[in-house]
């Protein structure tokens, strides 16, 4: 009997490890975004912005429950571009396009990947590139919120429809004083499970 278990033991301790298996995920898509800026100074509100983004995952596609995980996005001023009301160095006040560029980081929620409709939910923060003639590039800290729906069309495919909030605070260069701008979006996206 001892000499059975020691057998035993003995064997497991030289038998071959298996193989590790791998169980991250990954999501691509692209898309498009129509949104409204609420802010002071602002004539023409509404943009438009062309929007990718990588998500990761610690489990596959195949998982069953909520999947945890990062996202890394971006995205760049399309049309129509919002405009800002501005005074010049003479006094003069003058309308002028911003176009914008924006990254960020999201920490992200995925319902049942392989369900025929889930849900999503992400936070986390970014960067907005604002860039006007007469102020140039201006660099803001952005808050980020989205919150949607996937609709599976294939086994690798999907759509996404997201409303999407981003919170800036912005210097006006000739009060100083600190403005709140809210940047709300509707996005609609096609992408793919890479895992």
């Amino acid at each position: 009997m001892i000499t059975a278990l020691l057998v035993a033991t003995l064997s497991q301790g030289l038998a071959a490890p298996t193989a590790p298996d791998p169980k991250f995920g990954a999501d691509s898509a692209i898309g498009y975004t129509l949104g409204q800026i609420l802010g002071s100074e602002l004539t023409d509100q509404t943009y438009g912005s062309a929007l990718f983004r990588l998500d990761s995952f610690v489990q596959d596609r195949t998982y069953e429950g909520p999947r945890l995980g990062m996202s890394v996005w971006g995205g760049l001023t399309l049309g129509p571009n919002p405009a800002l009301l501005s005074t010049t160095e003479l006094g003069e006040e003058r309308l002028e396009e911003i176009t914008m560029n924006q990254v960020g980081i999201l920490a992200i929620l995925r319902q049942h990947a392989e369900a025929p409709f889930s849900g999503t939910f992400g936070v986390g923060f970014g960067r907005l590139e604002m860039t006007t003639e007469t102020e140039g590039k201006t660099a803001l800290p952005a808050f980020t919120i989205e919150a949607g729906g996937r609709y599976k069309m294939s086994q690798q495919s999907f759509i996404d429809l997201m409303v999407r909030a981003h919170w800036i605070t912005r210097q006006n260069p000739l009060s100083q004083e600190q403005e709140e701008w809210w940047f709300v979006e509707l996005a609609t996206m096609v992408g793919g499970h890479l895992r």
